[in-house]
């Protein structure tokens, strides 16, 4: 309504995942929505831990496929600017780099930003210490009330998607990720539940070289992968030579070629990483902390890379360092984990886990209600009914900001569109109550 009183006529299309997929980052021949493209999106999108994520979105060298700039903006300034805040590695210079970047974007009005967004998960009421921003992966953490060590805990947790590798080299979605970062038992720098970067459970303590070319990481010592074998800098080389090795197949290779050269073992608890070009030292970290975990050099390291997709490590039983141990795999229905006890991290409290996969979210919220399960994931988007839980004397609600925004975002090649002041004139029409 607000639109039309500028003149615009706003016609909605709802898309599903995959359409949208195609009619962005598929977007090869920046077409229109008439074309196969769109025009404008209203969608939530992942801000990352590191301002250097504008650099997905707005760099010219993003273009898809290779990157996330389906506004296909273009500014040979903004894109000096972002090299150059990538690099810096004294922290005021880089922040007042950034608030530079974040004044162009701005003034430039490339996408609508709308407000940030909220992730909910609903809980049994007896369920503690549950972090949405980290979802799953803070079950570590979770407790029962009412229930002791001494008890045979299970909790049943639901998502809405299959877990489609166990590798993470193979992994294809976040439904994936969260119950195998359990069982792999996470990397090297890991995420706080609060949302701050925090040396991982398996390191001791790590430093950059001088020149900011190189980090050394310190590996605990007394850390055991589940078959009782110890876990040494050899199992996360064994990972990063087959990540940066295009047989692998991989669909990080490209993006890890880009700012990882190679990593050296110095000795068994001491593993060096060496940079393709000078980073900012939180730009690195925050790459280095997207590995749900490693895989393990005694199993593999005879196995060609080209052979790691098919591997039983991949497709019938996940071996990690984590604080859960793989039990029990139906795919398409549940998995079951069991508490590690011998976990570096200490055991966790839950001595069974269960993953259910229930695709349909009323029929998740449903099986929540009537005690079929005990959690249920972020990711099915329940914000909307955290009033109607909260009245629910049975059920918990818990919230958290996410490192995202949601954003009109708009083709700036579009005949329209590529007006700035067209595009200024969105924003100031779209209501914001």
């Amino acid at each position: 309504e607000e639109y039309a009183k500028i003149g615009i006529n706003l016609e909605l299309h709802y898309a599903t995942i995959s359409d949208i997929i195609a009619r962005t980052f598929g977007n090869y021949n920046q077409s229109t929505y008439e074309g196969g493209g769109y025009d404008a999106l209203l969608i939530e999108r992942g801000q990352g831990f590191d301002p250097d994520a504008v650099r997905v979105y707005y760099h010219s060298d993003g273009w898809p496929p290779n990157g996330g700039n389906i506004a296909f903006y273009t500014d040979g300034r903004l894109d000096r600017l972002m090299d150059a805040a990538a690099e810096e590695t004294n922290f005021t210079r880089r922040k007042e780099l950034y608030w530079e970047i974040n004044e162009m974007v701005r003034e430039a009005m490339i996408d609508n930003w709308l407000y940030y967004p909220k992730i909910t998960m609903l809980t049994k009421k007896s369920i503690l210490n549950v972090t949405p921003f980290v979802d799953l992966r803070s079950a570590e953490n979770w407790t029962v009330e009412g229930k002791t060590r001494a008890d045979n805990v299970t909790v049943v947790f639901a998502q809405g998607g299959e877990i489609d590798a166990l590798n993470p080299l193979f992994m294809g979605s976040g439904y994936a990720a969260r119950p195998l970062f359990l069982v792999l038992g996470g990397a090297v720098i890991r995420w706080s539940t609060n949302g701050t970067l925090i040396k991982g459970v398996i390191t001791d303590h790590y430093e950059f070289s001088p020149d900011y070319m190189n980090v050394t990481f310190y590996l605990k010592k007394g850390i055991k992968w589940h078959d009782g074998y110890n876990f040494t800098a050899w199992d996360i080389k064994c990972y990063y030579d087959a990540l940066l090795d295009p047989e692998t197949g991989s669909w990080g290779t490209y993006s890890a070629q880009s700012w990882l050269k190679n990593v050296t073992v110095v000795d068994n608890y001491t593993v060096t990483f060496q940079l393709v070009k000078k980073m900012a030292p939180n730009l690195v970290l925050v790459q280095l902390s997207y590995e749900e975990g490693y895989m393990p050099y005694h199993i593999l390291k005879d196995v060609p890379h080209k052979d790691w997709k098919t591997h039983w490590t991949n497709t019938e039983r996940a071996i990690g360092y984590g604080p859960f141990k793989w039990y029990e795999w139906k795919k398409g229905e549940y998995l079951v984990l069991k508490a590690n006890p011998d976990y570096i991290g200490g055991e966790p409290f839950i001595d069974n886990l269960v993953v259910r996969v229930i695709p349909d979210s009323s029929t998740a919220y449903a099986a929540l209600k009537s005690g079929d399960v005990d959690v249920l994931s972020a990711w099915y988007g329940f914000t909307s009914l955290a009033k109607e839980a909260e009245e629910d004397p049975d059920l918990r609600v818990y919230t958290s900001l996410v490192t995202g925004v949601t954003a009109l975002f708009l083709n700036n090649l579009h005949p329209q569109l590529s007006n700035k002041y067209v595009r200024y004139a969105l924003a100031y029409a779209t209501p914001r109550d």
